[in-house]
């Protein structure tokens, strides 16, 4: 979707309807269809490695026949998702971000199960239906941003996704206990003038790596973080990173 949006030819026009009627179902439901015909249309997947080089995402390799078989890696997804809103054009920003944000009922599971009281998500799943399951979410809360992506590979989709869901609620432990309250502070945070919160800002700072096992505070420190963790009872591996 970025990577079209941010064609040339596209970025600052009114998108169509068959463009609306591809990227909506794509987004919102998962629908495999509209992929090949939009990295056609795009001529490839040199687009798509464009924005990967844009947001420092080195792990990805896509594939062009076999779209399914790319691959990823959870601190290049974070790092996707953290810059996701500068990387949009400004046009369709908006329109892109809605689509994340209104993902169909039957696909909320896992990290948007996860999300703290209050605050708000735009999220992507990917599955294979045999136990592979990927998962990026932002949530927002006033400017805050806080990004988990959590990749499973497991026995089964009803173990991954599960798996899903507790990594994603022990990672945003902190923010849970507090509730409402914690999206109340980040909203008085808000108010004070930019250079205070010059720290907080996710698209500038480094990221450091902490191990969400032994820090399972990690979400209460200012600075940018990632951690890449293993959640693996014997019957799935899974790789954990988020972004503030």
């Amino acid at each position: 979707m970025a990577a079209y949006l941010r064609r040339r030819d596209v970025r600052g026009r009114p998108l169509r309807a068959d463009e609306r009627a591809l990227l909506g179902p794509m987004i919102r439901r998962s629908a495999n269809g509209p992929v090949g015909v939009l990295i056609r249309r795009m001529g490839g997947v040199e687009p798509l490695r464009r924005v990967a080089r844009a947001v420092g995402h080195r792990g990805f390799r896509p594939v062009a026949g076999l779209w399914g078989t790319s691959l990823v890696s959870a601190g290049g997804q974070a790092r996707l998702f953290a810059r996701l809103a500068s990387l949009l054009p400004p046009r369709h920003k908006d329109y892109a971000m809605g689509l994340l944000r209104s993902v169909v009922p039957s696909q909320r599971w896992g990290l948007a199960r996860a999300r703290p009281a209050g605050w708000g998500i735009a999220f992507k799943a990917g599955w294979n239906g045999r136990g592979r399951v990927n998962q990026a979410a932002r949530y927002t809360c006033h400017g805050e941003v806080v990004v988990v992506v959590v990749l499973v590979e497991g026995r089964s989709h009803g173990t991954s996704i599960r798996r899903q869901e507790q990594a994603g609620r022990r990672l945003l432990a902190p923010l849970r206990r507090r509730g409402r309250d914690a999206c109340a502070a980040v909203g008085r945070a808000a108010d004070q003038p930019a250079r205070a919160r010059a720290s907080h800002a996710v698209g500038d700072a480094p990221v450091r790596a902490v191990n969400a096992r032994e820090r399972p505070d990690a979400l209460e420190y200012p600075s940018s973080w990632a951690s890449p963790t293993s959640c693996s009872p014997s019957s799935s591996r899974c790789w954990t990173t988020a972004i503030r």
